[in-house]
């Protein structure tokens, strides 16, 4: 899954998976109520979220540091209390389910990275299906981010966004290739299509 558009982008750009992994990883993964999926048979998104964090802890370095922290649902804030960063802990943790419910602040979310990672180089992955719905402008917090915390990689997945969603997230792309990565979650529990935005265009650019 995120784990081979990682290896691909480090065979590009001359980076080593071993690396990557070995950087302080930032999880911030969308709980809001839309996450719950809908349709009879339809996985949920959240549970396809919790798989893809599944995957990346079972890839990191035995030495690396992760957090996760929900964003929306039961404790990862709303639109009136702020979003605080989960601490940095073993990659082996256990990943504790979460129910799907309430807004999405997901600009509140990228601020809060800016004081809550530690210093240093690190990975934010982050985990949603759609814009904030707390007025927060995203793009305008991933700038602001990026301006005070620039040694932070941000990888963005996107979970069957409406189009719209997916524009206004574009954003949010991998500062190397500017590709957001979606995420199509079928009726079918072990089918999922992936597809990337702008990712064909990005390499193009970036090997121009």
């Amino acid at each position: 899954m995120i784990r081979g558009i990682v290896a691909a982008l480090c065979l590009l750009f001359g980076t080593s998976v071993s690396a990557l992994a070995s950087e302080p990883l930032y999880v911030l993964m969308d709980a809001s109520g839309s996450m719950a999926g809908g349709g009879p048979g339809e996985v949920a998104r959240l549970r396809t979220a919790e798989a893809m964090v599944r995957d990346e802890l079972a890839a990191v370095s035995p030495e690396s540091q992760v957090s996760i922290t929900y964003v929306g649902g039961e404790n990862g804030g709303s639109c009136t209390s702020p979003v605080q960063i989960s601490p940095l802990q073993p990659g082996s943790q256990t990943l504790v389910p979460m129910q799907a419910s309430g807004s999405t602040p997901l600009a509140s979310a990228l601020l809060a990275l800016a004081e809550g990672a530690a210093p240093g180089p690190g990975r934010i992955l982050l985990i949603t299906d759609g814009a904030d719905t707390c007025g927060g402008d995203v793009c305008a917090a991933w700038a602001q981010l990026n301006a005070q915390r620039p040694e932070l990689q941000l990888e963005t997945q996107l979970l069957s966004p409406d189009p719209g969603d997916a524009d206004r997230l574009g954003c949010l792309g991998n500062r190397s290739t500017g590709a957001v990565a979606i995420e199509e979650v079928s009726a079918s529990a072990e089918e999922t299509v992936r597809m990337d935005l702008r990712w064909w265009q990005s390499l193009t650019d970036a090997q121009a």
